[in-house]
């Protein structure tokens, strides 16, 4: 932040550094800085993914909540924010929209296990799951893959629904 730039032209970004993580969950600090480590451990250079975890915790800035939870429902707020942002730097929309589902169901991995595969289905089934799982929750060691595999054969096993395209791992 020393040249100011992020401040001047990204100021939504800038907010991150002043929002601080519980140190139990994210012991790097603040959000831009759990932000930056989320970017240095990314498995490839892809700039879905990088805007996705660029803008993961984007949410967090505007999120209110208690202080055993004080980010409700950040990751719907950083979807109209991240689309915001990725708007004004005129991106097309078919990215946009990638990014959104990636912001908007980052922390549905740690949640699969109690969640029923009728709550999951639409983000299962789409074809930025496998990244997501791969890569966004590779980085917060949120769950272990093989507890979820369960759920997507719960998914094959319905009649008539849809799979994903590609599977998201083997487990064998």
């Amino acid at each position: 932040f020393r040249t100011r730039f992020i401040e001047k032209f990204w100021p939504e970004l800038a907010e991150m550094s002043g929002i601080e993580h519980s140190k139990e969950y994210h012991p790097e600090g603040n959000v831009w800085e759990h932000t930056l480590e989320a970017l240095k451990h990314r498995k490839n250079d892809d700039l879905i993914l990088s805007m996705a975890l660029l803008l993961h915790d984007i949410g967090k800035t505007a999120a209110s909540g208690s202080k055993e939870k004080p980010f409700m429902e950040h990751a719907e707020i950083g979807v109209n924010l991240g689309r915001t942002f990725l708007k004004r730097l005129s991106f097309s929309r078919t990215f946009i929209d990638d990014v959104v589902f990636l912001i908007k169901y980052h922390m549905l991995p740690a949640a699969m296990e109690k969640l029923p595969v009728y709550r999951m289905e639409k983000a299962l089934q789409h074809p930025l799951f496998p990244v997501l799982l791969d890569t966004i929750c590779d980085y917060d060691r949120m769950i272990c893959l093989y507890s979820i595999f369960p759920k997507l054969q719960e998914l094959e096993r319905r009649p008539g629904a849809p799979v994903p395209t590609r599977p998201c791992f083997d487990p064998e």
